[in-house]
């Protein structure tokens, strides 16, 4: 058996070991070309790739639980990071306090765990994908970059029990606050379960987009979802700012003794700041709460930007919504163009009447109608004018589309005619060699007689 650490460059036969065996093949067998024991007689291609295959296929399912439950860990630790640090700033029920500091403690020790094992299965499929042996190969600079950041950022937790021992204005009791805001970062391991259970990593969908050139990512999925769902998914991310950011104001609010927010204070105040209001009535004290009040506050104007196309998006008219419109505007063009040059006609033999008839002030009267009209006239056909040209540069790609299907159709038509004219001159011509064969045997019996 092979040594697992052994590069695939070690593995290859020398060059010595190459000349013995093109010399004597049977060297490496035993009598009536039976091989030496120890050799082992591998399957076919065929069945090694699906064996393949099927393990590659088992190891992303494995993938795709740990991710799960990295994010369920992740989330388990969150919620009883917030439930001890309640707790802890009462200085209340101390020993809930410790067991629930055990607790996130031993949740970030398993979340790194998982967080270790998903990038070992992530390597295996890279060795699968690549068919490399060495781990090491695969184990390049940007991965341990990676690898060593999601270690460090899953690694922050608070002790809620220094609360209750020091002054709240040292510096030494902000920091179980800061950790607890930090720990919030584990949120990332969202977009990973949104990526790991996406139709990205099916084959035929990796396989056409790299054809295409495109950078099948987390970016990509977003796209799509926002596509499909973008009510939903902004729906979501506004109610988990709104009550991630309302807490961690609370808390940060807590160490300074003038100021009166509180949760269900933050929960007012973060709606006003998200929308861009600002009433005045609350203001954070700290430089943790502005920073958490600017923060929602971008963040608001950048979801009002996404809300307004999503909503324009919505409203705006379809294909065929659009071709039955602009018929109708169309039909209603002709008859008002209809209406505007009969009413022309009869201003001006109205006018031509009273010319005749010498009525100066008729004269007048009329001329400014007919003036009237025609600007009128004038302005119903330019809109009439652009109307079509609308209608044609939406119908020219259908009209392409059309004629690319009669070109191909007549295509197909005229190969199939082809075809069966080649069919027919080659019976013609079979026909036209038995002819000279029966010529030619007429030929001899003639000269024989």
């Amino acid at each position: 058996m092979p040594n697992p650490d052994m590069t695939v460059l070690e593995l290859l036969p020398s060059p010595q070991l190459r000349q013995c065996q093109a010399e004597n093949p049977g060297a490496l067998s035993g009598s009536g070309g039976e091989r030496q024991p120890g050799w082992k007689r591998e399957g076919s291609p065929s069945e090694n790739v699906a064996a393949r295959l099927q393990q590659r296929k088992r190891i992303v399912e494995l993938k795709r639980r740990i991710s799960v439950c990295s994010l369920l860990v992740a989330s388990l630790g969150i919620v009883l990071m917030i439930a001890s640090m309640e707790l802890s700033l009462a200085c209340s029920h101390l020993v809930i306090i410790a067991t629930l500091s055990i607790a996130v403690s031993a949740s970030t020790v398993l979340l790194l765990g998982l967080i270790l094992f998903y990038h070992i299965t992530d390597i295996k499929i890279f060795l699968m994908d690549e068919g490399i042996r060495e781990w090491r190969v695969a184990f390049t600079r940007k991965r341990k970059l990676c690898l060593t950041l999601e270690l460090l950022t899953c690694a922050i937790h608070p002790f809620p029990l220094v609360f209750c021992h020091l002054p709240t204005d040292s510096l030494l009791h902000s920091m179980p606050i800061a950790l607890s805001l930090l720990m919030f970062l584990r949120i990332y391991l969202v977009q990973r379960v949104i990526f790991m259970h996406s139709d990205i990593l099916n084959p035929s969908y990796q396989t056409i987009g790299s054809l295409n050139k495109i950078s099948l990512k987390f970016h990509f999925v977003l796209k799509i979802l926002m596509n499909q769902y973008p009510g939903k998914v902004l729906l979501l991310f506004v109610l988990f700012i709104w009550f991630v950011t309302s807490w961690t104001l609370s808390l940060c609010e807590s160490q300074n003794l003038n100021s009166t927010i509180n949760v269900f204070t933050s929960m007012w105040l973060i709606p006003i700041t998200f929308l861009t209001i600002g009433y005045g009535d609350m203001v954070p004290f700290t430089t943790c709460g502005r920073v958490i009040c600017l923060i929602t506050g971008v963040t608001g104007v950048c979801c009002t930007a996404l809300l307004i196309a999503v909503i324009v998006k919505k409203l705006e008219l379809n294909k065929d919504e659009k071709l039955v419109h602009n018929f109708m505007q169309d039909t209603q063009l002709a008859k008002e163009v209809r209406k505007i040059a009969a009413d022309l006609i009869g201003v001006t033999w109205l006018l031509y009447k009273y010319r005749k008839s010498q009525d100066p002030q008729k004269i007048r009267r009329y001329h400014r109608d007919v003036l009237t009209t025609v600007c009128q006239f004038r302005k119903a056909k330019l809109r009439q004018r652009k109307l079509r040209d609308i209608v044609s540069s939406m119908l020219d790609i259908s009209k392409m589309q059309l004629l690319l299907y009669e070109m191909n159709t007549r295509m197909i038509a005229s190969d199939n005619e082809l075809e069966k004219q080649l069919r027919a001159l080659a019976i013609k011509v079979d026909a036209l060699a038995g002819g000279f064969e029966e010529l030619r045997s007429l030929i001899r019996e003639a000269f024989k007689q």
